[in-house]
């Protein structure tokens, strides 16, 4: 349900030990998922306020991809705060 709300998934070291990652869903023209877009990043290196950016902008990126694919981005997953 947080992940639909946010628009965004975030993987903790759930995959990899050590390696964080940010998710968002991009929509065809029919307003289904179609492919997703994401980031990983170095856990250790990356601090709390550069993991929020990345996903500010994988979520933009996303939304930008919808939109040449001729759909919209749905209100409920506009980029936001994590």
């Amino acid at each position: 349900a947080r992940v639909r709300r946010q628009g965004i998934a975030w993987n903790d070291s759930e995959s990899t030990r050590g390696a964080g990652a940010v998710a968002a869903p991009i929509f065809g023209a029919g307003g289904q998922i179609a492919p997703a877009l994401s980031c990983v990043y170095p856990l250790a290196v990356a601090t709390q306020a550069q993991r929020v950016t990345i996903a500010r902008e994988v979520k933009r990126i996303a939304a930008e991809i919808s939109v040449a694919m001729g759909a919209g981005y749905p209100a409920a997953a506009k980029p936001g705060e994590r």
